[in-house]
This record gives C-alpha cells, structure tokens and sequence, in this order.
C-alpha cells in the first residue's frame, strides 16, 4: 500500500507540475525560471511525499525533521544574500515591474533589459556593455521603465539669437514639428522661452511620438 501512494503521488505530482508549467508559459515568463521554479515544486513535492509514506509505515520522522530543520537554518545564514535576490527574483516576476527588452533605470545604471533570472537579472547598456543587478537590490530601489508605456514626450531646446522674432521662431518650430511624420499629430505640441541664456534665448519644444521613434 505504501508503494501504491508513492507511486500514485509521484503521478500526482508530475501532472502537477505540468499544469504549473504551462501557467508559467501563458505569464510569458523566462524560460530559465519556467525551469527553476518547476524544479522547486517538483522536489518540495517529491519530499512531502516522501514523508507521508513514512508515516503510513509508522517510520519517526522527527529525527529527520530536526535535522532538515538544522540544515535549513544553516544554509539559510550562509546564503542570506542569496536568499534575498531569490525573494526580489520573484517579487519581480510576480509584479512585473519591467519585462524582457523594456529600457529600465536603475542604480545608478541603465539598459535594455535582456535576462531576468530568479537571482540576477541582465541589462545592455547603450554603449554595448552587459550589466549582471541582483535582483534583491533591484526590488528594493526606485525603477523607471523608460519603454513601458506606447507613447513619449520629447523635449528639445532650440538656442536662437537676441534679435530673433520670438513669434516668428515659434510659428517655424510648430510648423516643422506639424510636418514631421513621426510627432503624434493628436497630442499638443508645446513651444515657449525656456531660459534667457547669456548668448541666446533658448526655446523649449515638447511634441509626443511612439516610444519605438523616439531616439529618431
């Protein structure tokens, strides 16, 4: 009978880790972390099991218990950093703060994110240079996701002389930013002084376009 619940349960357990993968596979996780977590339920599984059969056949437990329990404490005090980007990895995957090719601030640094692992995940900065940020510190600091939303503002300061027509100078940047294919006809295009420099009069712009175009 114990051999029929272990056999049984490992069944069990298969099927359900199978089911757990593919809500993973809808969540457009990592496939790395797909990988880890189902692993993690696979062999948290296959433990539970593993002490229900021992107390089907009357074997005591509790030695075994106590010796997980001191094992856990101690490799818990030993990896307590790692720990800690284990928990930011899921926190970050749980609520999704930033995805897979969004452009992120963070830290003091900034990229395209390409690899979010349970325990580090990776940018590319600008300049081609690959960033490894534990993910405990990235779930405890301020994120701006640069890419997130469909559209961006940008703004541009034009320095013209002293003696330019303002108005004329205004009517020039909105007639070219109207003509420009890429500026979100739709949104408002905003041109005003900004600063009186000591060699210009500088104009700011602001005009929206897809986040796609904006560094065009």
């Amino acid at each position: 009978i114990a051999l029929l619940i272990f056999l049984i349960g490992r069944k069990l357990i298969k099927h359900f880790v199978k089911v757990i993968a593919r809500s993973l596979e809808k969540a457009n996780l990592e496939e790395g972390t797909n990988h880890f977590l189902c692993s993690f339920i696979r062999i948290v599984g296959m433990i539970v099991l593993i002490f229900i059969v021992a107390g089907y056949l009357n074997f005591s437990t509790g030695p075994i218990v106590a010796a997980l329990g001191s094992a856990g404490l101690a490799v818990g005090l030993a990896l307590q950093g790692s720990l800690a980007n284990f928990a930011g990895g899921v926190l970050i995957l749980l609520m999704k703060p930033f995805r897979v090719g969004d452009y992120i601030c963070a830290l003091g640094s900034e990229g395209v994110v390409t690899k979010i692992d349970i325990v580090y995940t990776t940018l590319c900065t600008p300049d081609n240079k690959s960033i490894v940020i534990p993910n405990g510190s990235l779930s405890n600091t301020e994120i701006t996701n640069v890419t997130k939303e469909p559209k961006r503002r940008v703004d541009l300061v034009v320095g013209i002389d002293y003696d330019e027509d303002i108005r004329r100078v205004k009517e020039i940047l909105v007639k070219t930013a109207n003509n420009h294919d890429l500026v979100l006809k739709d949104e408002e295009i905003q041109v005003f002084v900004s600063d009186f420099d000591s060699s210009a009069i500088s104009m700011g712009v602001r005009v929206w376009t897809a986040t796609e175009n904006y560094w065009t």
